[in-house]
């Protein structure tokens, strides 16, 4: 799920896949909001996941939030 959390994190930090889409497809991952979305995103991944979280299913994240293992997560529907 992470692909779909980076796109979150890259629109909030005010960035975008393409420079003017559909009219010009050039990346724009190079832009001042994507590298700020990408640090901050690394951050959070570096500093404050627990480990495994990050190939964890979506029943590992259940039982771990009914155990007491952690206090939050981001998900969407299974």
């Amino acid at each position: 799920e992470n692909i779909w959390f980076w796109g979150q994190v890259l629109y909030g930090f005010g960035g975008k896949y393409f420079a003017n889409e559909p009219a010009d497809l050039t990346p724009t991952v190079n832009s001042p909001a994507a590298v700020g979305a990408l640090k901050w995103y690394t951050d959070v991944m570096t500093n404050f996941t627990v480990p495994g979280s990050t190939s964890a299913t979506f029943d590992d994240v259940v039982i771990a939030m009914q155990q007491g293992r952690i206090a939050m997560t981001v998900e969407g529907a299974p």
